[in-house]
């Protein structure tokens, strides 16, 4: 995760690199509920 914000920020703009790097984490956190917590509760 440093090295995407690091490389983000590097290649496009302060608002825009801080989009890109919300959306990364928001789409590996909802994978995460998804294939552990989601699939785990199932019997």
């Amino acid at each position: 995760m440093v090295v995407a914000s690091w490389l983000a920020c590097q290649l496009f703009a302060g608002r825009a690199a801080f989009l890109l790097v919300g959306a990364m984490m928001a789409t590996a956190m909802s994978a995460n509920v998804f294939f552990w917590i989601i699939r785990g509760s199932a019997p």
